[in-house]
């Protein structure tokens, strides 16, 4: 597959991240996913020269990935000032005691809407990593 790979370098971090997902898990397509969630938990966001070397990783075009990353809201394509909150605001949620909050202290909170189990929390923090400088 001819890759059009943009000129941006991964950190070290995400590098390390990218190389010990395929050594433990391969290069199949299907990592795409897993992958990407690997590195956005890590280290906060995905960055140009995190998705050229997953490209490169698993023979997979740059545009196809922006593509999957860019679709789901859990993903970060910017540098995070923070962590965030997923907070469940549908109708069963907040009867159940979720609450609903602003935007505060660094911590940007998201609305989300999904089907809760009992034994699942009301919000989720994503990426509690992004504050790290690494």
């Amino acid at each position: 597959m001819d890759l059009k790979l943009s000129s941006g370098v991964a950190s070290a971090v995400e590098r390390t991240t990218i190389d010990a997902h395929v050594t433990a898990h391969g290069t199949a397509r299907d990592q795409l996913l897993p992958l990407l969630h690997a590195v956005n938990d890590r280290v906060g966001w995905l960055s140009p020269g995190a998705i050229s070397h997953l490209a490169a990783a698993i023979d997979v075009a740059p545009a196809e990935i922006f593509g999957v990353a860019s679709f789901y809201d859990l993903f970060s394509l910017q540098p995070r000032s923070g962590p965030v909150v997923h907070r469940c605001v549908d109708i069963a949620c907040q009867v159940n005691g979720a609450v609903v909050a602003d935007n505060q202290d660094g911590v940007f909170f998201r609305a989300v809407f999904f089907k809760r189990l009992a034994d699942q929390p009301l919000v989720d923090i994503a990426a509690e990593t992004a504050l790290r400088s690494d």
